[in-house]
């Protein structure tokens, strides 16, 4: 996976992923590849995800911890 291969290179620092993120499954993936994050900005103008989509998907794995 590619963040496996970034995150061994970063030195622990928080990796985010950046373009090409078009939906929830999207976020979802680049999450559990390990991202500390995405940016979403181009798929939430599109209306391909919303805001109550991602706080869900966030509260779900946060509960799993």
């Amino acid at each position: 996976d590619v963040f496996g291969g970034v995150a061994a290179l970063a030195g622990g620092r928080t990796i985010y992923a950046a373009g090409g993120i078009s939906s929830l499954d999207d976020v979802s993936a680049v999450k559990d590849d390990g991202a500390g994050g995405a940016l979403v900005a181009t798929a939430l103008h599109s209306g391909a995800i919303n805001q109550k989509e991602i706080a869900a998907l966030v509260g779900e794995q946060r509960s799993q911890r």
